[in-house]
């Protein structure tokens, strides 16, 4: 299949033989069942004021200063303890960045569309994000992922995902409920995806491949020659995997075509950097999860904005 799609990349998949697929027992078989320690502050002159440290139970890695009066500790199990009861739900993978800063569960929805009704399927995959740094809350972002090329397609739709954000402040069990709500009331998105689809796969392309990624990927006066090199390979490649990637060969000249080969693009590529521990860089999955500038100018550039 070629280069693994960050979705493949990151966190670790749940073990096959736990004896069930509750979030308690897959925190403990992973690892990711630490909480979160507070301790003051201190500069050279005494105790800093308002202010804590936020430390993993564990590790005792830092992972954020915050307001104790503002801030609300939820620990990874907290956080996401309410999926046990999302129904048509499996937990299928789970991990973090910046050794806890940011934490996540993925796990794989019964809901299924076939693109062009001879099995071209996409899931469903929600993640669940949860952050101890003190800037993020807790989201999730339903993922639509086609199976053939495990290309994420929520950077193909003009709203680029699903998503629904609370933070720490408040009554935390009352704001998850509302998230299992909106889960619940998910189908009008996938309904919308499944329309979008259709409406590109049904659209022409209105320039050759080619002048579409000059277009897409344009070179600043001020550009450097490295940057400009990096432009010209990404643009190759684009190029390279609409012509060349058999599981594009039924779009060839349209719209889905086009914009399939830049989520393709985007979904497989390799991180320009490494976080300390060797692994992946958790903000390149997070921004994948997202969607991309080039999904939405692509969009534009081909009229389907």
């Amino acid at each position: 299949m070629g280069a693994l799609s960050l979705m493949e990349r990151a966190g670790v998949m749940v073990p096959e033989n736990l004896p069930d697929n509750r979030i308690e027992t897959v925190f403990e078989a992973t690892g990711l069942n630490w909480t979160i320690e507070q301790k003051p502050l201190y500069s050279d002159y005494g105790e800093i004021p308002k202010l804590v440290a936020n430390y993993r139970s564990d590790t005792h890695d830092f992972l954020g200063t915050v307001s104790p009066t503002k801030y609300k500790i939820v620990s990874n199990l907290e956080a996401f303890n309410f999926i046990d009861e999302l129904p048509n739900f499996t937990l299928e993978k789970v991990g973090m960045f910046d050794n806890g800063k940011k934490v996540f569960v993925v796990g794989k929805s019964q809901e299924q569309i076939d693109i062009d009704k001879h099995g071209d399927l996409v899931n469903f995959y929600l993640t669940f994000l949860h952050g101890h740094d003190g800037k993020s809350g807790i989201r999730f972002i339903i993922c639509p992922i086609r199976m053939f090329c495990m290309n994420q397609l929520n950077m193909m739709m003009r709203t680029a995902s699903f998503k629904y954000s609370i933070t720490h402040v408040g009554e935390v069990e009352m704001k998850l409920n509302e998230i299992q709500k909106a889960i619940a009331n998910s189908q009008d998105y996938t309904a919308e995806l499944a329309i979008s689809i259709d409406t590109m796969i049904n659209t022409k392309a209105n320039m050759p491949i080619e002048k579409f990624v000059d277009a897409l990927i344009v070179d600043k006066d001020d550009d450097n020659d490295r940057t400009i090199n990096r432009n010209a390979e990404i643009r190759h490649e684009i190029v390279s995997l609409y012509n060349n990637k058999n599981d594009l060969a039924n779009y060839k000249g349209t719209s889905f075509g086009y914009i399939s080969a830049v989520s393709d693009y985007l979904s497989h590529r390799e991180p320009l950097r490494r976080s300390s521990n060797g692994s992946t860089d958790g903000n390149m999955f997070i921004d994948s999860l997202e969607g991309h500038r080039f999904l939405e100018d692509a969009r534009q550039i081909l009229g389907v904005a």
